[in-house]
């Protein structure tokens, strides 16, 4: 009976979170330029010399805008862009 109620709960959950999606971006989900634009619009992240570009795989540098996804990758904005 406990495992059915949280089986229960974790379908409501998962369905009430996509009813979020759906009316934060529409029924067919967020499109790219919606995507793009909300990376844009978040701040940029300090990088050190070490960080790796996900992309491209170049290094840290002080004079690149650095983009860091929700999952915590981190780009340079023009590999990003591109």
């Amino acid at each position: 009976l406990a495992l059915a109620a949280l089986s229960t709960i974790a379908m409501l959950f998962a369905q009430r979170r996509l009813q979020n999606y759906q009316h934060m971006f529409g029924l067919d989900g967020p499109t790219s330029e919606d995507v793009r634009d909300k990376i844009l619009a978040s701040p940029s992240p300090e990088v050190s010399a070490e960080t790796e570009c996900s992309i491209c795989l170049g290094s840290g540098s002080l004079l690149s805008q650095w983009r860091e996804l929700p999952c915590g990758h981190q780009f340079h904005e023009s590999c990003l862009l591109e």
